[in-house]
């Protein structure tokens, strides 16, 4: 109850020398929390293993989940043991209980990217990529375009290294190696189950890849998740592990995830000074940047970048946690990207391709939210650097 109050999304139970540490995960920064005894510690671990459904004599590591009410909420837990030289350590994560609710706007798309991915979804047929680093949004976004489809008219069928959210109307089936439960198997069992889409949380071997890459020609949607630092590096990896001829003519686009922090409510605006402006321009096209700004209605037509609004951070209050938003880099594949890759083309071609696409870059989609005042240009900077 207490980590809820203060907004935590993970807490940390972490055995030291002398005592007990509990730290929270608040808006990314880990914070003590408080010191505890240390022979608490095994009473701890003990009953935190019970909830989850743990083997309780099994050091080794293991996960499970945790499922309360609290008020009029519901808590849902995923639980997660590591031994230590001290002890086990545990490492609670705070999880929704299904995914209805989310939308692709509340997820960060806006502007063209956000008419992007509509478009590839409406297609209903093809290999989507979703890339990003790890827990960083691949499954929440999967799971927020299965919750757009009609899953009335759809069969629609999830194979995921962990089952996060539960959807509605949705087969959903967990890997467990130990039993024999591996992706490939799990994603040709479901491919004989007759799906119009399937999502895969994870794409690691050529078996699987290739799998996924004939059931999307075959007119079904597959949405396949790649550890990946953008869209464009996705796209080649795949290739790499399914053969270029299979992903080059299922592929439908791409989708690049990185998260960042909103701005806290309390923030003031500020424009950029020349020098300001100037470094920007080393990064990205100002002439170009400025046309999508007014595209989108974010500036007046005759503005200019001394016009442009930009917001910092001054102060956070309490424990206020505006939580994080994602920035998005979407490639709408067409006949020329598909060629290119079929080609083995490089990262810089087919990056060229994806700018004529419609798409925007990490970079744009940053400073279009950063003018919107839903993060700051420093935090853009950072992230992306």
């Amino acid at each position: 109850s207490h980590a809820l109050l203060s907004k935590a999304n993970h807490i940390h139970i972490e055995p030291r020398a002398g005592a007990l540490h509990i730290r929270y995960r608040i808006k990314g920064t880990l914070h003590e929390a408080m010191i505890l005894p240390k022979h608490i510690h095994p009473h701890l671990v003990l009953r935190t293993k019970h909830l989850a459904g743990l083997d309780l004599k099994d050091l080794s590591p293991q996960e499970g989940r945790i499922s309360y009410e609290s008020g009029k909420d519901k808590v849902n837990l995923r639980v997660s043991t590591m031994p230590g030289t001290h002890g086990e350590k545990m490492v609670l994560r705070r999880v929704p209980a299904h995914a209805s609710g989310f939308t692709l706007e509340s997820l960060g798309l806006i502007g063209k990217n956000l008419d992007c991915v509509h478009e590839i979804l409406e297609e209903r047929e093809g290999l989507l990529l979703i890339s990003a680093p790890k827990a960083s949004g691949k499954t929440t976004f999967m799971y927020t375009a299965i919750d757009l489809i009609h899953k009335e008219r759809h069969n629609i069928q999830t194979v995921e290294e962990k089952v996060e959210y539960l959807l509605p109307g949705t087969t959903q089936s967990e890997v467990n190696v130990e039993k024999g439960l591996t992706y490939q198997r799990l994603v040709r069992a479901a491919l004989r189950q007759d799906p119009d889409v399937l999502m895969v949380s994870a794409v690691e071997d050529e078996g699987t890849a290739s799998l996924l890459s004939s059931a999307a020609l075959r007119g079904e949607l597959v949405m396949a998740g790649i550890e990946a630092d953008t869209p464009v590096e996705a796209i080649i990896k795949f290739g790499e592990i399914a053969g270029v001829g299979l992903s080059a003519s299922a592929l439908v686009g791409a989708v690049g995830i990185r998260l960042v922090n909103r701005i806290g409510k309390t923030a003031e605006k500020y424009n950029l000074n020349r020098e300001e402006t100037n470094s920007l321009g080393k990064l990205i096209s100002l002439p170009k940047m400025l046309s999508i700004l007014k595209d989108e209605g974010i500036v007046e037509q005759d503005a200019t970048w001394e016009d442009v609004p930009f917001f910092r951070e001054i102060r956070i209050t309490g424990n206020e946690d505006p939580g994080k938003i994602g920035l998005f880099e979407v490639i709408r594949a067409n006949s020329r990207i598909r060629e290119l890759v079929m080609k083995n083309g490089s990262r810089t071609s087919i990056e060229g391709e994806r700018e004529l696409g419609g798409g925007l870059s990490f970079l744009e989609d940053g400073v279009m939210k950063a003018a919107l005042g839903h993060i700051t240009l420093e935090e853009v900077l950072v992230t992306l650097s």
